[in-house]
């Protein structure tokens, strides 16, 4: 996950805009598609995953690398999980669970109204409207959105405490769409 933060630090250099890792409002203004070209000249590789059952894809670095789910955890809902190929604490896990009738505005409401919940806020990624959050208990960033089923998918990624998570996380959910 280190590498991650560096490379991300780096491509706010690149972008020629320095206070971005200083400025979130400034990474959450740009497109995937304007942060694309800057990923492969700071050397950050890696690739879209798709995730079938839920009609989503999501850029995955090579820094990350796909774990097994185990049967138990795909039973309780867990899509994918994505460890950290250095063998640091860095992981990414997507979950689906279904709490009934539910629209993303009413999820929002519940999330902000948490107290284990700071930097709620509702945020539109490539026609995808998800809830973004910090969840300090369990020390994770958390992407969600409400699908036509009413489940709620979440993109959680941790340690949130790391130095340069917040950044990471929001590049990577930056990618997240529709598979066409």
């Amino acid at each position: 996950m280190k590498k991650i933060v560096a490379l991300a630090l780096m491509l706010c250099m690149l972008c020629g805009c320095a206070a971005m890792a200083e400025d979130m409002e400034q990474l959450l203004a740009l497109s995937w598609d304007e942060l694309t070209p800057y990923l492969s000249d700071m050397g950050l590789v890696g690739d879209f995953d798709a995730l079938d059952l839920i009609g989503l894809k999501l850029f995955v670095p090579t820094s990350l690398v796909k774990a097994e789910v185990s049967e138990a955890d795909a039973q309780a809902g867990r899509l994918a999980a994505y460890a950290s190929a250095a063998g640091d604490n860095g992981f990414l896990v997507v979950d689906a669970v279904n709490l009934g009738e539910l629209t993303v505005d009413q999820w929002f409401e519940m999330v902000n109204s948490n107290e284990a919940m700071s930097d709620v806020r509702m945020d539109n990624m490539n026609g995808l409207t998800v809830v973004m959050y910090k969840n300090v208990v369990s020390d994770l960033w958390v992407c969600s959105l409400v699908d036509t089923n009413s489940n709620i998918i979440t993109f959680s990624m941790g340690p949130a405490s790391e130095d340069g998570s917040e950044f990471v996380f929001n590049l990577l959910m930056k990618s997240l769409q529709a598979i066409e």
